[in-house]
């Protein structure tokens, strides 16, 4: 399933997705600026967007995700 990716951070992500989904539900994803992991759905908001967050993230993507949310 692909997903639009809204928001981005070290702990998780809010999406827009292309099915519904379920809270509590676990879904394995790949990210673009590296390897994916394993994101477990938190909440859903209007229509088919959901906050995630991530229940395994390597080592260096949750380094540069946290790089990327604290630039100027």
């Amino acid at each position: 399933m692909a997903a639009e990716t809204l928001d981005l951070g070290p702990a998780g992500m809010y999406i827009r997705a292309q099915r519904p989904l379920m809270v509590d539900e676990l879904l394995r994803f790949e990210l673009e600026i590296g390897p994916g992991g394993l994101a477990r759905v938190m909440r859903q908001d209007a229509g088919t967007r959901y906050a995630m967050r991530f229940e395994e993230l390597g080592d260096d993507a949750r380094s540069e995700l946290l790089r990327l949310a604290t630039a100027p």
